[in-house]
């Protein structure tokens, strides 16, 4: 039942960082801001559709920050000219207009905004079923809006392909759920456009990571310990930092806590640190300028020392000698299963002179689940190899 109208074009706008202003600024005045931003929206795509004389072009959802219009008309070019002008216009002239008032009223905060058109089918099921319509193109171009940079338009390949004299301003940038998608940016340069689009996706063929900027805090490498099931697998050179959270007489003491409770609950815990009889262990030493072998006898040192005050949580956490180098750091959670985590971070720099030469914690840590594909694979293929049986002694 209902109305199916084919070839109708759905404009999603959002105000990026909506969130941030609401913040920064009293309600009321917050309020008047994203009042001023519903209205630009409307009276352009209002004002736009009258000068093309455009059958339907109507605000059909509205929450706050955003909303999306439905752009319709028997003659499909007029309610692609109606979408692409409305949207362009409102991105190049309303946007920077709306900022100048935002200052006026004083409100704290800048404005942004994100903007995506699709163009589908969609099913009216009438009056009586108010504002209701069923859409797969409805939910892509939502989506869609929802993966757009700030101040960009992104469109996609269905409408980029009926887009006439509009098509050579948009930039071919990548893929969103199997669709090829087209970006404009503000400056109308094709390398702003590709670089906002890469920025927030990566290229073709990326995998998904979480990335802290350096080592994460002992509260936030708890949480990780709290969230594996039955099984951790720690793999380092040293494993210094996560012995001396161990052992430390600091409060509150995060990490050991975390683990105790893992352990108690029948986690396994285990800890692969270089050999120190090794080559490599040597040639550390050499490279980086430091005892590598009394290092990892220091932690190992610590781990007998937690060991011993626990014993009842003694055989589950195990400590073993690896004579293969990992050339990381690696903490893997419940690895071999569907929800496995690995936060990981390279060893870089190691010949570097000391004055160029980083901290083990200056360095960007990744994580890594099943779902981020190859790279997962890839980073516990090496943290398989470093932990092997064959290449394994286990000391305590």
């Amino acid at each position: 039942m209902g109305t199916a109208y084919k070839h109708a074009y759905f404009m999603f706008l959002d105000a990026s960082g909506y969130s941030t202003v609401v913040a920064a600024n009293p309600l009321d005045r917050a309020g008047e801001a994203f009042n001023l931003f519903h209205q630009r929206a409307v009276d352009r795509v209002t004002r736009t559709a009258r000068s093309h004389r455009c059958e339907r072009a109507e605000l059909w959802q509205w929450h706050g920050d955003g909303g999306f219009f439905i752009i319709h008309d028997d003659d499909e070019s007029i309610a692609r000219d109606v979408a692409l002008t409305s949207a362009d216009t409102f991105l190049d002239l309303d946007l920077s207009h709306l900022r100048d008032e935002f200052a006026q009223i004083g409100v704290a905060g800048e404005l942004h905004v994100r903007m995506a058109i699709h163009r589908g089918v969609f099913h009216y099921l009438g009056d009586h079923h108010q504002r209701s319509i069923h859409s797969a193109d409805v939910n892509f171009a939502a989506h869609l809006e929802k993966a757009a940079p700030r101040d960009c338009l992104v469109i996609s390949e269905e409408v980029h392909r009926v887009a006439g004299q509009h098509a050579d301003r948009f930039v071919p940038v990548g893929r969103h759920e199997g669709r090829n998608v087209f970006l404009l940016s503000t400056s109308g340069n094709p390398a702003d456009a590709r670089r906002s689009w890469l920025t927030r996706h990566g290229p073709l063929g990326w995998s998904a990571a979480h990335v802290f900027h350096e080592r994460p805090s002992q509260q936030t490498k708890a949480e990780l310990v709290l969230a594996a099931s039955r099984y951790v697998l720690d793999v380092g050179t040293a494993l210094n930092t996560f012995s001396r959270y161990l052992t430390t007489t600091e409060r509150p003491a995060w990490y050991r806590d975390a683990l105790l409770e893992f352990l108690r609950r029948g986690g396994r815990y285990d800890c692969v640190l270089l050999d120190p009889e090794s080559r490599m262990a040597n040639d550390l030493s050499a490279q980086r300028g430091e005892d590598v072998p009394a290092k990892i006898k220091r932690s190992v040192d610590r781990l007998a020392a937690f060991r011993e005050l626990h014993p009842a949580a003694a055989d589950s956490l195990r400590v073993h000698f690896t004579g293969v180098h990992a050339g990381m750091h690696a903490l893997a959670l419940d690895p071999d299963t569907p929800d496995g985590l690995i936060m990981y971070s390279p060893y870089v720099g190691d010949a570097l002179p000391a004055p160029a030469r980083l901290q083990r914690g200056d360095m960007p840590h990744y994580l890594v689940t099943v779902g981020s594909g190859s790279i997962y694979a890839s980073v516990y293929r090496v943290v398989r190899e470093c932990a092997a049986p064959a290449v394994l002694r286990r000391v305590l």
